[in-house]
């Protein structure tokens, strides 16, 4: 069971309001649940699913990195579409209000992303990166 609304509203019901649906057993309480591969939070702002969303994108960007010295870039190009920016793009509306910090979160992915095509190292800028980069958007 999974209560939804702002700060306030979570802060209003009482236990004894929520006892009744949780007396049966059946169900239990949490913060956040998973449909159709989204991360839905009680607040809905979409932080779970981008911290679920990053480290399986950051562990794909490894690998295509590590075969990306042996391939050309339209294939790398592919690879990166195919497993790092179909993740991002999963519906992608949910983000539409989100916080500074999941904006960040996933401009992050973004950024590693550009540098992976490019052959960057993992610490240069990756602003003018992206500006060359068909497909790897900016936020």
């Amino acid at each position: 069971m999974l209560w939804l609304g702002t700060r306030q509203q979570i802060a209003k019901p009482s236990q004894a309001d929520k006892e009744p649906a949780l007396q049966s057993g059946a169900l239990s309480a949490t913060v956040s649940a998973r449909n159709l591969g989204v991360y839905i939070d009680e607040q809905l702002t979409f932080d779970v699913h981008a911290r679920a969303c990053s480290p399986a994108c950051f562990y794909h960007l490894r690998r295509i990195r590590q075969v990306g010295r042996v391939i050309d870039e339209p294939a790398l190009r592919q690879l990166i579409q195919a497993f790092v920016t179909s993740r991002l793009d999963y519906c992608n509306a949910l983000f539409a209000d989100c916080s500074d910090a999941v904006r960040q979160r996933l401009q992050r992915i973004q950024n590693s992303a550009a540098r992976v095509i490019h052959s960057q190292p993992v610490f240069s800028r990756a602003s003018p990166l992206r500006s060359v980069s068909r497909g790897i958007t900016q936020n």
